[in-house]
């Protein structure tokens, strides 16, 4: 992770231990909101779908990082009186992590007697920070209750592509081949992106106490590292958790 997400993290759960520890001690903050364990899939651009530059082995296999999984946790929360919410809207965060690695290799012979290897290593890893609100439709409905929400997202991402090329050749007197030639190159960046999130999903409550739902995110970062590549994506998914 990132080390500069770390500080506000431990702000986010000290925040979330004070509220909580205060709603048992005293009882008055009479709060009602959502926590719920996510999980789907993203949708990055062509930017994170690499070929390779091998002049040997020419394009090859693409490796693919498109469309890593994601994992996470969201939560919002009103404040009651009276059984009834007293802000228009719920304040939210989440906190989700993708992680995608995609390898390959390709050997073609040079010679009659000789052969060379390409093999290739892309990584992504991302975590996003989204901090907003979320907005609930008919929450006294009896089926499913749709919800939009929106507002500002860190992300710390890292990402490295690495190839590696060997070239052998056979040796006569050992019948075996030596390596006579090896390459290797590596692309490798970090950074500490910022940008906007919207989303839009239904849920629906068992036993009032229970959620199951779907959620549909997009995460448009305005700044990007490597060579311009953004990661703004489309992210959808299945979410489990508590109503409280």
């Amino acid at each position: 992770m990132h080390s500069r997400l770390k500080i506000p993290l431990l702000t986010l759960l000290l925040a979330l231990f004070a509220s909580g520890a205060c709603h048992a001690a005293f009882g008055k903050l009479a709060l009602t909101g959502n926590v719920s364990l996510y999980g789907g899939l993203s949708g990055l651009n062509s930017d994170w779908n690499f070929t390779s530059s091998d002049p040997v082995t020419g394009a090859g296999k693409a490796l693919d990082l498109t469309r890593p999984y994601q994992f996470g946790i969201e939560a919002d929360f009103n404040r009651m009186q009276r059984r009834t919410n007293l802000w228009p809207v719920n304040p939210s965060i989440g906190v989700y992590l993708s992680n995608v690695n995609e390898n390959n290799f390709k050997t073609v012979a040079t010679a009659s007697d000789q052969f060379h290897t390409t093999k290739r290593d892309a990584k992504l890893s991302l975590v996003e920070i989204d901090l907003g609100v979320k907005s609930y439709f008919d929450e006294d409905a009896e089926w499913v209750v749709p919800f939009v929400g929106g507002g500002l997202a860190l992300v710390s991402a890292d990402y490295s592509f690495k190839t590696v090329g060997t070239t052998k050749k056979l040796n006569t007197g050992t019948g075996l081949y030596d390596t006579i030639a090896t390459t290797s190159a590596k692309d490798a960046d970090s950074g500490l992106l910022y940008g906007l999130w919207g989303s839009a999903g239904a849920v629906y409550t068992i036993k009032k106490r229970f959620n199951l739902g779907a959620e549909g995110r997009y995460l448009y970062t305005l700044n990007s590292i490597g060579s311009a590549n953004s990661v703004s994506s489309w992210n959808l998914g299945l979410f489990a958790g508590l109503h409280f």
